[in-house]
């Protein structure tokens, strides 16, 4: 714009002179005059149009690049958060993962305390058979049994509840193995 103005300027002292050269040169070179300043005023307009063309264009320019800039801010910003939220969701899984071997071995603890305890009881009840065992081979015992029976009733009645405890004490003994192996598998 400003050279628009300069322009302007320039042709208005080129006028003067003109006026100037009229008088005393006559009018052929004053037309000559005027011809090559309406030339120069012409140029100057190209020139003008040219600059603003290329101010547009560089105008048009910085707003693509402002605007590629925020499109390139916007993707980043994007971009860290979905890898913030691959990151978070990663964890997540690996947080469920360890939750659920946590609560797994948590099952298998109380598994084995559970044939601990039967493992405690058939350790009992083999203990029991093996006494009752030996005191069946001994010949001491039965005479024991006999000798402080005071009549064959009661002596058959000593005889059975002993068979009795003995069966139990097996029974028993079947039903915790079947537990421990139940158990275990």
């Amino acid at each position: 714009m400003d050279n628009s103005n300069s322009s302007v300027n320039v042709s208005s002292t080129d006028t003067t002179k003109l006026c100037a050269s009229v008088k005393t040169n006559g009018s052929e070179e004053c037309n000559l005059m005027l011809k090559n300043l309406r030339g120069q005023i012409e140029e100057i307009k190209k020139q003008n149009y040219h600059l603003a063309m290329q101010l547009v264009g560089i105008e048009t320019e910085k707003e693509n690049l402002l605007d590629s800039q925020q499109q390139q801010k916007q993707h980043q910003q994007m971009s860290h958060h979905i890898l913030e939220n691959d990151i978070h969701n990663e964890l997540d899984l690996e947080l469920g993962h360890y939750e659920n071997e946590r609560q797994r071995l948590e099952e298998h603890i109380a598994i084995l305390e559970k044939v601990e305890v039967e493992r405690s009881k058939l350790l009992k009840l083999l203990k029991n058979k093996k006494v009752l065992e030996e005191k069946c081979n001994s010949d001491t015992f039965v005479q024991a049994i006999l000798q402080n029976s005071f009549s064959p009733a009661h002596t058959q009645y000593n005889s059975t509840t002993f068979i009795d405890d003995y069966r139990k004490i097996t029974t028993n003994e079947k039903i915790h193995i079947k537990r421990l192996v139940n158990y275990l598998n």
